[in-house]
């Protein structure tokens, strides 16, 4: 998706940047207490250490990589866009101004995830 806009002033860029670190911080927590639970099913013998040595590669070669790959190469506008829809931030945490800006790309990711969420 790229949606033209005029540009940004510093504050703004500013604001983007920390508001899109703090999805990134918040998703990537979320993925980590995830992988948390492995390990306290490993700590119970429930996991064996090469099944909990898997777990650990496959976050490290999937998400870890993926989330990485979003947030250093993806824009600050669509990451925080994304992040308000995925609820890792609140619309609120946005001040007016930057919510107009972004309130196209919020409502794409709202479509599309939507979308993905009503597919068999």
């Amino acid at each position: 998706m790229n949606i033209r806009q005029p540009p940004s002033s510093a504050r703004d860029v500013a604001a983007l940047k920390a508001l899109a670190l703090a999805c990134w911080e918040a998703e990537l927590s979320r993925e980590l207490a995830r992988l948390q639970n492995h390990f306290a099913a490993g700590a119970a013998g429930v996991v064996t250490p090469f099944d909990l040595n898997e777990m650990l590669h496959q976050f490290h070669e999937g998400i870890s990589r993926e989330l990485y790959d979003r947030y250093s190469a993806g824009t600050f506008e669509a990451n925080v866009a994304r992040g308000i829809t995925l609820g890792l931030l609140p619309e609120n945490a946005l001040d007016p101004a930057l919510r107009q800006r972004l309130s196209t790309q919020i409502e794409y990711f709202r479509t599309a995830t939507h979308t993905e969420n009503s597919e068999p």
